[in-house]
């Protein structure tokens, strides 16, 4: 191939480099958003455990299980909501907020049941 275009005027190589360079701009921007999205997901947990732990003042011996269980069942839905399969979210949802109603948290219960309804009504599914 010669560089030419079919009525004779050079260009092809142009056209060519434009193509490589729109790709590596869209790669960049795909990667940027995706690497965005992920600390931002984990400034969120960051910010979850924090309230969880500010809201989970209380005397009771097992205080610190069921905090334990809180955190857990909310790094788990972190990983169920980065997989995007939102009836597998509104199920973990419902498990968060089956862990602070085992942790008579109630102000994050309520919330909760919020982020569960709001969940499952994308996927759905009636609350």
């Amino acid at each position: 191939m010669s560089g030419k275009l079919v009525d004779g005027q050079s260009g092809g190589w142009a056209f060519r480099a434009g193509l490589a360079i729109v790709a590596v701009l869209l790669a960049l921007l795909y990667w940027g958003s995706w690497n965005g999205e992920r600390n931002n997901e984990a400034a969120n947990l960051r910010y979850l455990e924090t309230l969880h732990k500010a809201n989970l003042a209380s005397t009771d011996p097992l205080a610190d299980s069921y905090q334990q269980v809180v955190m857990d069942e909310l790094q788990k839905y972190e990983i169920v909501k980065r997989e995007g399969d939102p009836i597998a979210l509104c199920a973990q949802a419902g498990m968060v907020v089956a862990a602070y109603l085992q942790a008579k948290n109630e102000a994050s219960y309520r919330t909760w049941k919020g982020i569960e309804s709001d969940t499952c009504a994308v996927a759905g599914i009636k609350h």
